[in-house]
């Protein structure tokens, strides 16, 4: 698929990515093996990558690395068309979200008032079973997912009060289903495309967005706790607001798009979540540091060094939306 473009364009490129046959290992184009006479539902030798055996060849054939069995290139690239119209077709039940047309009886997640299930429900038939998890079509149908979640999401926010308060139980379900695609996709994308790429700042820009709206949820749940895991949160909330710093700036060399003027000028609106967000945990750290000057417990510290954070959304794999 990418040599097929590069090729569109006159490119002939021999780069490390190009003459890799996984793509740096990022199995962007890796297929599953479909030699039916080999298939073992032990072994599953299904399972197997069918990678191309020579990266650079437009017509190359396609080994599979656990039964070796071989596939012309038409065959493989018929089977991505076939994949790829079955997610376009799944695409027309997607909608904008119409508060006046909700079924709320009916739904169980903000995707199914966003029209995503069947969308959702196709993309995970496929991934890691027809083609690689990281493939390229699902890389692109996640990416669709995420901006159409955030997108639903802001949208709550302009409702009225009486609908905001039926569908905000869907909100965090959404916010962290977003997230954990986030981070999938950057996996990829900082291998295949580092530096300041539109496409990474944009993931960046949705994921903060989320985060957002979390972080409030997990402040509170540690509040209640006691402030035992304070710290977990601190560094949490630290990180939320560089990714937010970093998707600013990577957004602003592409300014020229209308798509991140947008985002940019959001960006600004939801600047009241993490200010009003700052200031709770100022208060908090405030009284706190007061309490335990005047005892001896433990102080909580304040500031922490950065690290990753999960989100505490590790066990949502198997979240259905």
């Amino acid at each position: 698929m990418r040599q097929q473009q590069l090729h569109d364009f006159n490119i002939f490129c021999e780069c490390d990515r190009c003459t890799s046959a996984d793509e740096l290992g990022t199995h962007f184009s890796t297929v599953k093996c479909i030699n039916f006479e080999f298939f073992d539902p032990v072994k599953g030798c299904m399972r197997a990558n069918l990678l191309p055996v020579e990266p650079c060849n437009l017509e190359t054939a396609w080994r599979c690395t656990s039964c070796q069995c071989e596939r012309a290139n038409k065959l493989v690239q018929n089977y991505m068309t076939r994949i790829t119209l079955e997610l376009e077709e799944a695409k027309q039940s997607v909608s904008i979200l119409k508060y006046k047309e909700l079924n709320f009886a009916k739904a169980k997640q903000l995707a199914d008032l966003l029209g995503l299930r069947k969308f959702i429900s196709v993309m995970k038939q496929h991934e890691g079973r027809t083609v690689h998890k990281n493939h390229s079509i699902i890389f692109h149908a996640k990416c669709f997912i995420i901006k159409k979640l955030t997108n639903g999401i802001a949208e709550v926010f302009s409702l009225n009060v009486s609908v905001k308060q039926k569908i905000v139980e869907f909100i965090n379900d959404a916010a962290a289903y977003a997230v954990k695609l986030c981070d999938e996709c950057l996996a990829i994308a900082s291998i295949l495309v580092p530096g300041f790429c539109y496409q990474v700042g944009e993931l960046i820009y949705h994921k903060q967005f989320c985060l957002g709206i979390l972080l409030p949820i997990e402040f509170r749940k540690h509040k209640q706790s006691g402030g035992a895991n304070l710290m977990e949160f601190f560094r949490a909330f630290e990180d939320a607001k560089q990714l937010r710093s970093k998707a600013r700036f990577i957004l602003s060399f592409y300014m020229d798009n209308p798509d991140v003027c947008k985002m940019l000028e959001f960006m600004t609106l939801d600047e009241l979540l993490y200010s009003t967000l700052q200031k709770q945990v100022d208060q908090y750290s405030s009284s706190s540091s007061a309490s335990s000057s005047s005892s001896s417990s433990t102080k909580v510290p304040i500031s922490s060094p950065n690290i990753l954070w999960n989100g505490g959304i590790n066990g949502l794999e198997d979240v259905v939306l």
